[in-house]
């Protein structure tokens, strides 16, 4: 079973599945969840870490020093709208943590899960920063052809989850929603 993504808009008033226009062609979600995992690592510790992820950070700078611009900026946003909310929809306020242990048990503490009500929040980026870092990161894997990362980049998987990822999101903008999300699950 893979990761997939359900693109929320406006606080979850509409939603789409990652649907390439193109039949045939590669969606989902799963290549955008590890490129941008990856990408907000790089970003997250750019300033040193051990060896074992050596390649992997080499290969983002690479790709962000082939740029002429600074991914860690302009995909700012493409990278914080990242949730999970692992298949529970619900919107929970702060003071409900006793129906979130009744309903997900015991696992979670309630330290925890102030802080994922507070993430709800903040996971919501305004969609035109949101498609600038897409158009950015589909302009540069065309300019710059990387070659594949094992795990977080293919060009025959994250290019078109990309594309699929750009026409979605821009179908919600035309509709007039200003916040997007990207929920994985």
């Amino acid at each position: 079973m893979g990761i997939s993504v359900v693109i929320e808009a406006d606080y979850g008033t509409e939603k789409l599945i990652n649907r390439h226009p193109d039949p045939g062609k590669y969606w989902g979600g799963q290549a955008v969840f590890y490129f941008s995992m990856g990408l907000d690592n790089y970003c997250a510790w750019k300033s040193g870490r051990g060896t074992y992820l050596e390649r992997i950070d080499d290969w983002y700078q690479a790709l962000d020093q082939a740029s002429g611009f600074s991914l860690c900026l302009t995909c700012k946003s493409l990278v914080d709208c990242r949730w999970g909310d692992g298949g529970d929809s619900t919107v929970y306020s702060a003071d409900e943590y006793e129906w979130y242990k009744k309903r997900h048990g015991d696992s979670t503490s309630e330290e925890q899960f102030k802080a994922m009500v507070g993430r709800w929040h903040e996971s919501w980026k305004p969609i035109d920063e949101v498609l600038n870092g897409v158009h950015a990161l589909l302009g540069l894997f065309q300019e710059v052809s990387p070659q594949p990362l094992e795990g977080f980049y293919h060009p025959n998987t994250t290019i078109p989850d990309f594309e699929a990822l750009s026409a979605n999101l821009q179908l919600l903008a035309s509709r007039g929603n200003k916040v997007v999300r990207l929920n994985f699950t």
